[in-house]
């Protein structure tokens, strides 16, 4: 059967440090709701304090509100998301619930319950995983019903599609109806959204002819070169995907969050594709290097204790082994990430 990749995006949008998932158009924020209530002192303290990550007393608020009044939906969506980074899920889901009962038509919400329900399917047993994948489907079809025009919306209901196994709704026929919608909205949206669908279909010679036909008005854009990069990548055609993530990199002008989330993504992505192809080793070097030196915190990108680990696989398959013994030695006493623990270990 295969892997539920959309289920690993779903957790990854929520509660994880590593970036962009398989699906690299994914948006990869959670600041899009608009408060009902934004004249109330108290919900915007406490959603000052959700940004600034102080989720500890920000949810402490919250619970306050929510007990003086049980309708208080911004605080119902504020606890779903705290609850869900703090891989509280049970708490995530009972209010995720309240929410969609007291605003069954709200789009947000609709959206914010599959990827509720996407991380808790992924946790769950065998027997239990498959419903919950269906009520992730649920939100993300309810919300692009409500909302066509919101390509977020669109791009996770098109990650399910191309993700999940056909038992669980998984469609890549429909994936492609979704892409071909954003793409009247978005051209450059558009545009990576059937290149991730080409891909999910295995449908190579498309997917070439669409790579090949990039419109000349996005060719040069960061954000197209990294969903190439991350495309050739996926086909094991690393020169490529090493010439795309260091264009994107290259043309990534650090204007604003976004932009600078690409430029690091790709950097990171080029120092991994050069280990795991074990190729252009000092141009990976280059790229992890100014990563680890630059790159800002935040969940949006990978870890710095990932990209010491590959920088360590680099400078090893350059035949300097103490120098890569004493960076698998620093990952392995920073990192809190069991995964990587284990990958380091086995190289100690």
């Amino acid at each position: 059967m295969r892997r539920f990749t959309l289920l690993l995006l779903c957790s990854t949008l929520l509660v994880t440090t590593i970036g962009f998932s398989s699906i690299s158009f994914a948006k990869q924020t959670d600041d899009t709701y608009t408060l009902v209530n934004n004249d109330s002192i108290q919900i915007n303290n406490a959603v000052n304090l959700y940004h600034q990550n102080k989720l500890k007393t920000a949810k402490s608020l919250f619970v306050e509100i929510l007990k003086a009044d049980k309708k208080s939906l911004d605080s119902l969506v504020y606890l779903t998301r705290i609850n869900a980074k703090q891989k509280n899920f049970d708490d995530a889901e009972d209010h995720i619930k309240a929410a969609l009962k007291l605003a069954p038509n709200n789009a947000y919400v609709e959206n914010l319950s599959g990827k509720i329900y996407g991380a808790i399917a992924q946790r769950a047993s065998i027997f239990s995983a498959l419903g919950y994948a269906k009520k992730c489907l649920k939100g993300f079809r309810k919300a692009v019903e409500l909302a066509p025009e919101n390509i977020e919306y669109q791009q996770m209901l098109i990650s399910y599609y191309i993700g999940a196994p056909s038992i669980a709704g998984g469609d890549e026929k429909l994936a492609m109806q979704h892409a071909k919608a954003i793409n009247k909205l978005d051209k450059k949206q558009g545009y990576i959204a059937i290149g991730e669908v080409l891909l999910a279909q295995e449908n190579n010679e498309a997917l070439a002819q669409h790579l090949a036909k990039t419109p000349t008005n996005i060719q040069n854009d960061a954000k197209v070169l990294l969903s190439k990069g991350f495309i050739y990548q996926k086909q094991k055609d690393y020169p490529q995907a090493l010439t795309q993530f260091q264009h994107a990199a290259d043309n990534a002008i650090e204007t604003d969050e976004d932009s600078v989330q690409i430029k690091y993504q790709a950097l990171y992505q080029l120092g991994k594709t050069s280990d795991i192809g074990k190729q252009q080793l000092t141009q990976g070097i280059a790229a992890l290097t100014q990563f680890i030196e630059q790159a800002p915190s935040g969940n949006q990108l990978a870890s710095k204790e990932w990209a010491q680990f590959r920088l360590a696989n680099l400078i090893a398959q350059q035949g300097d082994k103490n120098k890569a013994k004493s960076l698998y030695q620093l990952v392995a006493k920073n990192t809190k990430d069991e995964n990587l623990k284990d990958k380091v270990e086995d190289l100690l």
